[in-house]
């Protein structure tokens, strides 16, 4: 699903984590729209940094998934 704005926020029954080619992952920032649901939270706040992945909250534009 996306915002009004065009930008990724989530599908109708998971969140999104989508790896970068240089930037590690990124998953949708919601504080617009989307659930920040119980699996999102733990992986952001537990299972990445104990991995030592970088992750982060950011806006995803089609044109951004499209090219990835």
């Amino acid at each position: 699903m996306y915002s009004q704005a065009g930008l990724l926020i989530e599908t109708t029954c998971a969140n999104i984590f989508v790896k970068t080619a240089d930037n590690g992952w990124i998953t949708p920032k919601l504080d617009q729209a989307g659930v920040r649901g119980v699996m999102r939270g733990l992986l952001l706040e537990e299972l990445f940094a104990r991995r030592g992945l970088p992750v982060s909250e950011g806006e995803i534009s089609r044109q951004q998934l499209a090219s990835g």
